[in-house]
């Protein structure tokens, strides 16, 4: 393999060896201790290449207190991109409450971030009482406060001593939807505020994309889906197969199955990804199929998504993440407790379960 010193780059743009991820680890070994901008990318390439058997090298940057950036990245790396946020949360706890070697708060804003996944499927009343603590506290930044108060379970917000920036509350900076930050936008459309107006600026701009894509395409998507905007079905649909960025691909898919729970229209298309197609480079969009597999199966029966998802567990020539992810998503059909399933190791009934529900499946369509 040639060694080179931009190999960093070459992550993002295809799957790497292991001998190449395990060079990228040497190198992040190597910048440890140097100063300049190379640990930082070494560090991100090797995050994002996705081999968890490097998780102890990640790791050992959690409390790098010389370069609070290198700690946050690293924090970032295994809580959200690898997923194990639950294995730190007695760092996400801490971190959370502010550490002083921590001067920008970078650490503790990524920390919001991790507690908001992690609230999504668990209770923690330390994680809230956290959160809560940084909303009502003045003397931060409205930016972090902000994060709090949406990370916080929409339960517990009522009766916080705080109030959003006015356009959240849908008191608009501009009733004109061009003088609107796309932000903003999507914003609103989380709370419910768009106008017609607005959603129809939006569905303009996406249209337009088909012909030249707009640099906010994957956001003006965001916005559609929130907006619970379904009579625009067939203009998201026009991007689920777009070769040219997997992202956009991407998104269309989870406005369609996700947002606006329209599974059942897209099933080739679930199948296709499952299955993988070669432009999704990073195989995010076959994650998002298994998510929605797993969910369609909840309540339909389908045999050949049952079927791949059994098979994507028990295939080791498949990635760890995307076996994990098959797993998480048999679980979910077979409707188990998720949060036992998520903080628990490995449990082969949920297998065994799946398989006799696919044996069901074939003796009830055999008689």
């Amino acid at each position: 393999m040639e060694r080179k010193e931009n190999l960093f780059t070459e992550v993002y743009q295809r799957r790497l060896t292991t001998e190449e991820i395990n060079y990228v680890a040497s190198q992040v070994h190597a910048t440890r201790n140097q100063e300049g901008p190379h640990l930082y990318l070494w560090l991100a390439a090797l995050g994002t290449a996705g081999d968890t058997k490097h998780r102890e090298l990640i790791e050992s940057f959690l409390y790098y207190t010389s370069d609070p950036e290198i700690a946050e990245l690293a924090f970032s790396i295994l809580t959200r991109d690898w997923g194990f946020v639950a294995d730190y949360i007695k760092e996400l706890k801490q971190f959370l409450k502010g550490v002083d070697w921590d001067k920008e708060e970078k650490l503790r804003k990524s920390a919001v971030c991790s507690a908001e996944r992690f609230l999504a499927k668990n209770e923690d009343q330390e994680l809230c009482s956290s959160l809560i603590t940084i909303i009502e506290d003045p003397n931060l930044e409205n930016s972090l406060r902000q994060s709090a108060y949406f990370a916080l379970p929409e339960a517990m917000r009522t009766g916080l001593k705080y109030t959003l920036r006015s356009y959240e509350k849908g008191k608009r900076i501009s009733s004109i939807p061009f003088l609107q930050s796309v932000d903003e936008l999507l914003q609103e459309a989380k709370w419910g505020k768009l106008t017609k107006e607005e959603i129809s600026y939006v569905a303009n701009r996406v249209a337009e994309s088909r012909d030249t894509e707009d640099a906010e395409l994957y956001l003006l998507l965001a916005i559609l889906g929130e907006a619970e905007a379904r009579e625009y079905k067939d203009l998201v649909e026009f991007f689920l197969h777009y070769p040219s960025n997997p992202d956009i691909s991407d998104e269309a898919f989870v406005v369609l199955t996700g947002h606006w729970d329209l599974s059942g229209e897209y099933l080739n298309e679930m199948k296709q990804f499952l299955k993988g197609v070669e432009w999704d480079t990073w195989e995010d969009i076959r994650m998002s199929a298994i998510k929605a597999a797993g969910r369609y199966l909840t309540g339909y029966e389908e045999k050949e998504l049952l079927e791949t998802l059994i098979r994507l567990v028990e295939d080791e020539k498949e990635d760890e993440m995307i076996r994990k992810s098959a797993y998480t998503a048999l679980a979910d059909a077979m409707r188990r407790d998720m949060y036992t399933v998520l903080t628990s190791g490995y449990d082969p009934s949920i297998i065994a379960d799946a398989k006799q529900g696919f044996r069901e499946y074939l003796n009830n369509t055999s008689k």
